[in-house]
């Protein structure tokens, strides 16, 4: 049923609710949640990417021929992983020092 260009439904209780104010807010908050999934999707992808690269991740495969299987196995370098980690924090932290100290005349 239509009143005044807005629709009405009955909730539970018997309360009438006008759907147009409650469509909009379900609409941005329904746009706000496809834009931070799509931010935290990429975030991952562009980490897994950032890991291959960097040779943190590792895949391998090996196949038994008489069984019919392939094994598949993902290898994490955890000390490669905290060298680059340590490794930047001590770039950021000569190129802060470096901002911070400015030429005295």
């Amino acid at each position: 049923m239509f009143v005044s260009g807005k629709a009405i439904y009955r909730m539970a209780g018997d309360q009438v609710a006008t759907t147009g104010r409650h469509l909009r807010e379900s609409s941005v908050m329904r746009k706000t949640l496809c834009v931070l999934f799509v931010v935290l999707l990429l975030l991952a992808v562009g980490l897994a990417g950032l890991g291959f690269y960097r040779d943190w991740f590792h895949l391998g495969s090996e196949s038994d021929s008489d069984a019919g299987q392939t094994e598949i196995r993902l290898t994490i370098d955890h000390n490669k992983i905290t060298a680059d980690v340590d490794h930047a924090k001590q770039w950021l932290r000569s190129k802060s020092k470096s901002k911070t100290e400015t030429p005295s005349e």
